[in-house]
């Protein structure tokens, strides 16, 4: 497919889903009455949401991670290694159980 015929095949669908939501009108009705398979327009619908969201359908699933600086005095604080596969994880006392709990079964996931 060509770079213009897909340009053209993204306008008609966005005028597609624009008729979908000012109708109130089920995604099924819609494809039924299109004659196209449900699962396109549903596709459609959800690549539009996404990039409306500010997320492209092609980025990667990532898990966002904040890294900030901390205090001196707690850097000295005693250390304990979690290993889960090739991922290794610095525990300090008094860290957050629940967050290290969620950490772990999302390397153990992957």
């Amino acid at each position: 497919m060509t770079k213009e015929r897909r340009h053209e095949v993204e306008a008609l669908w966005r005028d597609r889903v624009a008729d979908l939501r000012a109708s109130g009108m089920t995604v099924a009705r819609l494809a039924e009455a299109h004659q196209l398979p449900a699962e396109r327009a549903y596709y459609w619908l959800r690549r539009f949401r996404q990039e409306e969201e500010g997320s492209s359908p092609l980025r990667g699933r990532l898990i966002p991670v904040t890294v900030e600086e901390e205090p001196k005095a707690e850097r000295s604080a005693p250390v304990l290694t979690v290993r889960v596969g090739v991922f290794s994880v610095d525990v300090r006392a008094g860290c957050d159980r629940d967050m290290l709990r969620r950490v772990a079964k999302t390397l153990m996931s992957l």
